[in-house]
C-alpha cells in the first residue's frame, strides 16, 4: 500500500472517531429526553390533570419532531427544541408549585401527590437543564448543524 492511500485511511479514520465525540453529548441528551420525556404526560394523566397532559404529550410531540430536525441538520430545530423544553420546564414548575397543593389529597388519583411533586420537580429540573445544553453548549451547535444519526 502507497504512503498515500495509507494517510487517507488514516485521515478517513481519525475523521470518523472525531465526529463520535462530537456528537455524544447530543446523543446522550436526545435519547434521555426520548426514553423519560413520555413519563411527565403520563403523570399529570395519572393525576387527572387533564389539560396539562394535553400539553406536555404536545410538547413532546413536537420534540419529537424537532430532535428528527436537529439530526437531519436543521439549526433552527435546535432553538425550537430549546425553547419547547424551556416552556415546558418553566410551566411545569408553576404547576408543582400552584396547582398541585390545591389537588384535594384524599380524591382517588392513582398516584399519591409527595411522588407527584417529587418525579415533576425532577422532570422539571431534567428539562430545564437539557434546554440550556440544547440552545447554549457549543458540541450542539456543532452537531445540529451537520446532522448526525440518533443510534
Amino acid at each position: 500500500m502507497s504512503l498515500n492511500a495509507q494517510t487517507m485511511l488514516n485521515v478517513q479514520r481519525t475523521r470518523h472517531s472525531h465526529e463520535q465525540e462530537e456528537v455524544q453529548l447530543p446523543r446522550i441528551v436526545l435519547l434521555t429526553y426520548l426514553a423519560a420525556g413520555w413519563t411527565a404526560p403520563v403523570l399529570y394523566f395519572l393525576l387527572e390533570s387533564y389539560k396539562a397532559a394535553a400539553f406536555s404529550t404536545s410538547a413532546f410531540i413536537v420534540s419529537a419532531v424537532a430532535i428528527c430536525g436537529v439530526c437531519a441538520a436543521h439549526s433552527w430545530c435546535r432553538i425550537i427544541l430549546g425553547i419547547v423544553w424551556l416552556a415546558t420546564s418553566l410551566l411545569g414548575v408553576i404547576y408543582v408549585l400552584h396547582i398541585l397543593p390545591a389537588i384535594p389529597t384524599h380524591s382517588a388519583t392513582l398516584v399519591p401527590p409527595g411522588f407527584a411533586k417529587f418525579w415533576l420537580g425532577l422532570t422539571n429540573l431534567g428539562s430545564f437543564v437539557a434546554a440550556m445544553i440544547v440552545l447554549i453548549h457549543p458540541k450542539m451547535r456543532k452537531a445540529a448543524r451537520q446532522g448526525f444519526k440518533l443510534w
